[in-house]
């Protein structure tokens, strides 16, 4: 039983037997202090926080306060990931609309070709040269002749 009458009358027997001690010291002609009782002791043990208490509580809070940290670092990382992912795109956005204007506006140049230019002595100038669109793709490269402004203005 733990309930509040239990601990009445726990400390109505405690009170009772200090009564009785203390009367049988008087008659003995000693005086004693008179000792605390549970009650008493109980309560001054709740006035403050022990020490493992304190220590707990202090380590419960710096793994809030590390976790908090840590997500706030995750936080920063993934907003510098985010802006450079950012500046890449618009980058490729940029060169790839230059491209894109100056791919529209393309003009069709037909040009001779270096080899055919040069007459040979032993052939007769009088056969038709075949003319080439001045238009040069790789895998890596464009080249052709454009109206528009280049890419990069000096």
């Amino acid at each position: 039983m733990t309930g509040p009458s239990s601990r009445s009358g726990f400390i109505s027997v405690n009170i009772l037997l200090e009564r009785y001690a203390s009367s049988r010291s008087r008659k003995a002609g000693r005086l004693s202090a008179p000792k605390k009782t549970t009650y008493e002791t109980a309560s001054n043990k709740e006035q403050g926080f022990t020490l493992l208490e304190l220590l707990i509580s202090i380590a419960i809070i710096a793994m809030i306060v590390a976790i908090a940290l840590g997500g706030m670092k995750f936080g920063i990382t993934a907003r510098e990931i985010g802006e450079q992912r950012t500046e890449t795109f618009q980058r490729l956005r940029f060169i790839g609309e230059q491209i894109s204007t100056q791919i529209k506006s393309l003009h069709p140049l037909f040009i001779e070709p270096v080899e055919i230019a040069q007459p040979e002595p032993d052939k007769p100038a009088t056969a038709e040269v075949p003319k080439v669109l001045a238009f040069e793709g790789t895998e890596n490269s464009l080249r052709f002749i454009t109206f528009a402004e280049t890419l990069a203005h000096n």
